[in-house]
């Protein structure tokens, strides 16, 4: 095993000494592990073989070393033997930021509930369990099937916790139920999640960063009564796939009666209040909606700090692709505070694509939008061959409700045929030319 690792620091050396030559030193840890990622080490292997090693990345000399987790002694390569990993030395393994024991005893605790459901009691047991589903200690658990509850009416205080979110990884995500019975969730915040402490990961838009959120990575899960004040995430750089209740939902997800407050969530795209981003394209057609979202609130401020193309920030979902013509339901929901991108930027959804369906009913949005392209449903509608979108009773921007189209509901289309149902008819319009179309004399009521 220590041959191996040995073997692996020299490969890993080379990868990076490969991208410097061509594009200069690494700024951090991230982006060390972003290069050596496109050289075909995914983070998996940056966990040693023989125990009681690190692997350390030198952020000076743009080297990995192998060091004594304990001492700190580094033992290769050759010519950094007798020092100590120190100051500029960064560790590319994570220990589990929880003690073993109480993950062990939160276990225990699950392996007992016959039925399934077990009762989170503190913030140390909220931790444990983004511990089991995120496999610091062994085998990662999805928890399919299983229900945890929160203690109704209490207060999970994360500020003084560095939070890893409940299925960090995407081959790792959560797909139990995770019901809040009222209980509120307050000052979750990135502070201490730093580039020695996130899991970044290559994410299935091609790109490589973190996903975050109260939840990280969700398969078909449910998240309910929750609600989350005063967080604060800050993660501008490094942030691709963000939502502070589900960062990303893979397949379909449920989330209802969460409310956000007094917050603020700042990623690179993909940035939602409460859901980041939703990829469903491998979904089969569902004659039930696969994505809903009922009676959530979002108050705060939202920003996509990336810069160029397909900057998309949303106030309920960042950005979302269902596919196969399947849909979803924001039900109830309400959007204020401010929300900013580069690029779109959606009330409800910053980026909706691919054959996705849409349906709202009774929402309520007042948010300020800062983008090149702002809708109050929509940000960016695109490729939905026909796909409709549905706004049902009670849509109301501002103080207007919303009964046929207007020029405020959608900023961007591409090249496409587009449906519409309102309460007033079902209106159409062709759009042969990207960015024409927002304007509601183009749409023709069927």
């Amino acid at each position: 095993n220590l041959s191996s690792d040995q073997q692996a620091v020299r490969n890993m050396n080379v990868a990076l000494a490969a991208d410097e030559a061509t594009n200069g030193k690494p700024q951090n840890l991230l982006e060390a592990t972003m290069n050596m990622a496109k050289a075909g080490y995914d983070f998996e292997n940056y966990k040693p073989l023989s125990s009681d090693y690190r692997f350390f990345w030198d952020s000076v000399n743009n080297k990995i070393v192998l060091a004594e987790k304990e001492t700190g002694n580094i033992i290769y390569p050759a010519e950094y033997e007798g020092q100590k990993t120190t100051g500029d030395f960064k560790s590319l393994y994570r220990d589990p930021l929880i003690s073993t024991e109480k993950i062990s005893a939160f276990e225990k605790k699950i392996d007992d509930a016959a039925d399934k459901v077990v009762e989170i009691e503190d913030v140390d047991q909220l931790a444990a369990l983004s511990a089991l589903v995120n496999g610091e200690t062994e085998k990662a658990k999805d928890f399919a099937g299983y229900t945890f509850n929160l203690k109704a009416d209490t207060t999970y205080n994360l500020a003084e916790t560095v939070w890893i979110p409940i299925g960090e990884a995407e081959e790792a995500p959560f797909k139990g139920t995770i019901n809040g019975n009222g209980a509120t969730i307050s000052g979750l915040t990135t502070e201490g999640y730093t580039t020695d402490v996130a899991n970044a990961s290559t994410l299935s838009s091609g790109q490589t960063g973190v996903t975050y959120g109260f939840v990280g990575f969700a398969e078909n899960a449910t998240i309910t009564d929750l609600t989350f004040d005063g967080a604060n995430i800050q993660l501008g750089t490094t942030g691709k796939e963000m939502g502070l209740v589900v960062g990303t939902a893979i397949g379909g997800v449920t989330v209802e009666n969460c409310t956000v407050t007094n917050s603020t969530i700042v990623g690179k795209s993909k940035v939602g209040g409460i859901v980041g981003y939703i990829e469903a394209e491998e979904t089969a057609k569902s004659d039930d909606p696969i994505v809903v979202i009922k009676n959530c609130h979002f108050d705060g401020t939202i920003e996509a700090k990336d810069t160029g193309s397909s900057v998309r920030a949303g106030g309920i979902v960042g950005a979302m692709v269902l596919s196969n013509k399947n849909y979803a339901t924001i039900t109830g929901c309400t959007v204020s505070g401010n929300i900013v991108a580069e690029d779109m930027a959606g009330a409800l959804v910053g980026h909706l694509y691919n054959s996705t369906g849409l349906k709202v009913d009774n929402c309520t949005v007042t948010a300020t939008l800062k983008a090149e392209y702002t809708g109050a449903i929509v940000g960016y509608w695109a490729n939905c061959y026909g796909t409709p979108v549905e706004i049902g009773e009670n849509v109301k921007v501002g103080d207007a409700v919303i009964t046929a189209p207007t020029d405020a509901l959608f900023g961007n289309f591409s090249a496409n045929t587009y449906t519409l149902v309102t309460s007033e008819g079902t209106y159409k319009f062709t759009n042969s030319v990207d960015g024409a179309g927002d304007e509601a004399s183009k749409w023709i009521k069927q």
